[in-house]
Order: C-alpha cells, then structure tokens, then sequence
C-alpha cells in the first residue's frame, strides 16, 4: 500500500467536500470559488467540443464537394475520350490564347493598382491645397483610364474568343469539348474549395489549441480551488463521516 501524502489527501478531502456541499455553498466559504473555477473549466471544454464539431462539419462538407466534382469530372472524361480528336485540336487553339489572356489579366491587375493609387494621391493634394499638382495630374490620370479601359476590352476579347472556341454551340465534338471545359472549371473549383478549406481548418486548428490552453489553465485553477477546500475542511474539522476518515491519516502527516 502506498504511503499517504499530504497534498493528495488534502485533494481528496476537498473533492469530496465539493461533491457533498456544492448545492449548499454558504457552509464552506471556497465552494463558490470551486464553483466558479468548475464553471469556468465546463465552458471552456464545451467551447472546444464546438470547435471539434466545426471541424468534422468543415471536413464532411469537403469530402462531398469533393466526391461531387470527381464524379462530375467522371462523366466528363468519358465524353472527352469519345471526342479525343477534336477536344484536343480545340485545346490546342485556346491554349495560345489562354497564355496571352493571363499575361494580359496581369497587366491588366498593374494598370488598375496604378490608376487607384494615382487616384488617391490627387485626392490627397485637393486635400492639402495642392489644387494645381492636382490639376496637372487629372490629365495624366484620364489617360491611364482610357489604358486600363483598352486593356480589359482585350481581356474580354480573348476571354470571348476562349470560349467560343472551349465552349461550343455546335461543331464536331461539341460534346466532349464543352465537357473539356467544364472539366477546367471543375478543376479550378476544386482548388478554390481546397484553399478554402485549408485556411479554415487552419483557423480551427489555432481556435482548439487556445481552446485546449484556456481548458489546462482552467483546470489546473479548479485543482488549485479543490486544494484550498481541502485545507478549509480540514482546518475546520467539518462533521462529516465522509471527511472525518480522512482527518487522522492527515494528522500523522502534519505532526511529522
């Protein structure tokens, strides 16, 4: 049998004191601390079950959208393989144009951050009073709108030309070109959701670790609670059959 120690005995009193008094907290004045670091240890375990279940929601709901699109993309692949011949002459026609659509979106995304920032820096000298710099400048700015103007029409353009040529009203292998398109589109939904679900779950994760953290302090401040009852209880020597069978296995403790 193993020897008795102190602080786990002076625990085990206040624990069974706290089990006993709880509904009766005006005879024992650390039961409403226990109570309320017990209170707190609760929430903070049931906010953690929320996040857990958050997470087993996210993760469910991505694994359906995820099995959703592959079955889609499935049946996309058996129309491409019936029309291989055609879906790859079509792809070899957008391809050239899908390169200059995303050189030309890129300059495009350059030539709106300039105009925003011009923009704003000539509401900054009207605000100033540089009325005049301010002035010289819209000349310059209307010509980088007229830019930024041309530029988006030819990324519609191409955009256009993309999918006349990817999706089809008619033509040999229409079929299996239009499902070539939606392929892609299924593609890059399925790393947009991917994103979207690694930045969640990432949030998450970061959430349950507080969480976890909030729950060990909350703990160890219950633990501590219990302990200052057990001292309350013993200092006392409460009439209680259920702690007094503790008092003397502390007794020879104390006077050691």
């Amino acid at each position: 049998m193993a020897a008795d120690n102190y602080d786990d005995l002076i625990f085990t009193l206040g624990d069974i004191a706290y089990e006993r008094y709880w509904t009766r907290p005006g005879d024992l004045k650390s039961i409403e601390r226990v109570i309320l670091a017990a209170e707190k240890l609760e929430n903070h375990q049931l906010e953690l079950q929320e996040v857990e279940a958050s997470m087993d929601e996210e993760e469910e709901a991505y694994k359906e959208f995820q099995a959703a699109v592959e079955e889609e993309a499935a049946q996309c692949q058996e129309l491409i393989e019936k029309h291989i011949k055609p879906v790859k002459l079509a792809e070899s026609k957008a391809k050239a144009i899908e390169t200059a659509l995303v050189s030309k979106r890129k300059d495009l995304g350059v030539a709106r951050q300039n105009l925003s920032k011009l923009d704003k820096q000539i509401k900054q000298w009207e605000a100033d009073g540089y009325l005049d710099k301010a002035k010289d400048n819209r000349m310059r700015y209307k010509n980088l709108k007229m830019d930024f103007l041309k530029r988006n029409r030819e990324c519609e353009e191409l955009q256009e030309q993309y999918e006349s040529i990817m999706n089809p009203d008619s033509g040999p292998g229409v079929e299996g070109i239009r499902a070539r398109r939606r392929q892609i589109d299924l593609d890059q939904q399925m790393d947009e959701r991917a994103e979207e679900y690694n930045e969640r779950m990432q949030e998450l994760e970061d959430q349950a670790a507080d969480t976890e953290q909030n729950i060990a302090d909350a703990q160890r401040d219950y633990e501590d609670r219990i302990m200052d009852l057990g001292e309350e209880v013993y200092g006392k020597r409460v009439a209680d059959p259920a702690l007094a069978a503790l008092y003397p296995r502390i007794d020879k403790l104390v006077k050691k």
